[in-house]
């Protein structure tokens, strides 16, 4: 679910390759920049890293920098189709808990990061956590009333793993941010 967004009102905007949550060279390269600058590079916390020295300019970049809010997003995009296999009766009740729960992953990244504050960051990244766990709970009871397909949860499931790991990391740095 590696899409490249371009001409759509996403602007042209390409996925980083090589970050921590095992991308495995799908997508393309950041464009290239004209000038001396730095290509960012990918860190173990899911904020994507220029060298400038710890936390300085970070929150300057936009949320759509930090590869957990790209993971999360790709989440919610397999979710929409997951969402498209359940039948029509359960389409309006399970199916749009499930894409409310998935897009408020990503929209609680976005939402914290743009507060400029590490302590509203760091409960909007528990929030996000907190919306990942009701996604997986959906799942799993859409999976025991047979709503859905085990293989069509099985492909969404490191997504979602990784979403997780990548929120994880954020949220104990940013912690220790806070306590610094």
């Amino acid at each position: 679910m590696n899409q490249q967004r371009t001409g759509q009102g996403w602007g042209n905007r390409e996925r980083r390759q090589g970050n921590a949550a095992g991308d495995r060279g799908r997508g393309s390269a950041p464009p290239q920049r004209s000038g001396p600058q730095e290509q960012p590079r990918s860190r173990s916390d899911g904020r994507p890293s220029r060298g400038d020295g710890e936390g300085q300019g970070e929150q300057k970049r936009g949320f759509k920098d930090l590869i957990v809010w790209q993971r999360a997003t790709e989440l919610a995009v397999a979710v929409y189709g997951l969402s498209k296999q359940l039948p029509v009766e359960e389409d309006a009740a399970l199916g749009g808990l499930l894409r409310c729960a998935a897009t408020s992953v990503a929209t609680s990244i976005a939402a914290g990061h743009a507060r400029h504050d590490a302590t509203a960051f760091a409960q909007r990244l528990l929030e996000a956590r907190d919306h990942l766990s009701e996604l997986e709970t959906l799942m799993e009871i859409g999976l025991q009333v047979g709503c859905l397909r085990e293989a069509a949860v099985d492909d969404v499931t490191p997504t979602m793993v990784s979403v997780r790991q990548l929120l994880q990391r954020l949220i104990q740095r940013v912690e220790s941010q806070e306590q610094a």
